[in-house]
């Protein structure tokens, strides 16, 4: 019974100082994922890619300045906030995320808080951002949301919350 106990004692230390090694290795060297993640400010995307969202390096290729809304005193009607984006990198994605992005392929994307500089335009947000113009190279998480179309079975609209000038 004695010699048990002892063989027991020693596995569990055993398991007890690997586990605190590859906790300690991790910490130093870090995940490739902690790694990509190190290039942006935590503010804007998070440590985790929160569901339905990929965390992407674009760049805007074109600006659409068509006003969304003919109320001229709503924000999308003086600026504009849909871009045609060329997905560069993808870095992972959210759980449910709707259909994977391919890096080379452009989407349109809605940039909840405009193409414009934020500071101005939200003085109470804590966030601010730039602004973007055609050619800009940016990282963000943009969320993907499946929106039922009459014609085709579906469609699939992206939308960017904050984003980091790169």
């Amino acid at each position: 019974m004695q010699a048990v106990r002892m063989v027991l004692l020693i596995v569990f230390s055993g398991l007890l100082l690997t586990c605190t090694r590859i906790q300690q290795d991790n910490e130093k060297t870090g995940t490739a994922e902690e790694t990509a993640l190190s290039v942006k400010p935590q503010a804007i995307t998070g440590k985790r890619i929160a569901p339905n969202h990929s965390r992407i390096i674009g760049t805007i290729i074109s600006i659409d300045k068509t006003p969304l809304s003919t109320d001229s005193s709503t924000l999308y009607a003086k600026y504009p906030s849909r871009a045609v984006v060329r997905i560069d990198s993808v870095f992972g994605y959210g759980s449910a995320f709707t259909k994977p992005l391919a890096a080379g392929t452009e989407i349109p994307i809605f940039f909840k808080f405009t193409l414009s500089p934020t500071k101005d335009l939200f003085p109470n947000m804590t966030q601010e951002y730039p602004g973007l113009s055609a050619y800009s190279t940016f990282l963000a998480d943009v969320e993907a949301v499946e929106v039922p179309e009459p014609v085709k079975s579906s469609s699939i609209a992206y939308t960017i919350y904050g984003y980091e000038v790169k």
